[in-house]
Formats: C-alpha cells, sequence, structure tokens
C-alpha cells in the first residue's frame, strides 16, 4: 500500500505542475498519502499485536523487505513535508 501511495504521490505532483491543479487538491491529496504511509510504517514496528510482530515472525526477509520500502518512504515524506512547510 505505501509503494501504491508513493507513486500516486510522484504523479500528483508531475500533474499538477503539467495540467495546472489547484494547489488545495493536491496539498489534501498530500496529507492523505503522507497519513496513510506513516500509518502503514508505524504498523510495522514488530512489537505486541502490531502487524510487525506477525511479519517478523512469519518471515524475517520478508519483514526487511517490507522496512525497505516503509523507511524511504517515509524520510522523503518527511523531507518533502519540511521542505513544502507542511508540518
Amino acid at each position: 500500500v505505501a509503494v501504491i501511495a508513493f507513486i500516486l504521490l510522484i504523479i500528483s505532483i508531475f500533474v499538477a505542475a503539467t495540467f495546472g491543479i489547484p494547489g488545495i487538491v493536491i496539498n489534501i491529496l498530500f496529507v492523505v498519502i503522507t497519513v496513510n504511509v506513516f500509518i502503514g510504517a508505524f504498523n510495522m514496528i514488530p512489537i505486541g499485536i502490531l502487524d510487525g510482530a506477525k511479519i517478523w515472525r512469519w518471515n524475517k526477509i520478508v519483514y526487511i523487505l517490507m522496512a525497505g520500502v516503509y523507511l524511504p518512504a517515509v524520510l522523503f515524506l518527511m523531507f518533502f513535508n519540511i521542505l513544502i512547510g507542511l508540518l
């Protein structure tokens, strides 16, 4: 889900720049995608009842691959939020 949200974010920025979509639409989309990615990353923490613990017990390689997807996405979104001043 995070990969799809991240790809949608990149596409939306490109479309907005190309076709002049109003900034408020892009801001709302960006906030929705950011919240989605952060919830997914939080859910991947391998403790307690979170899904990260279940995935870690099931297959450590899959967990590492998922962490490899979420970590760059979260870092990018944090940087981009600071860059455009939404935080």
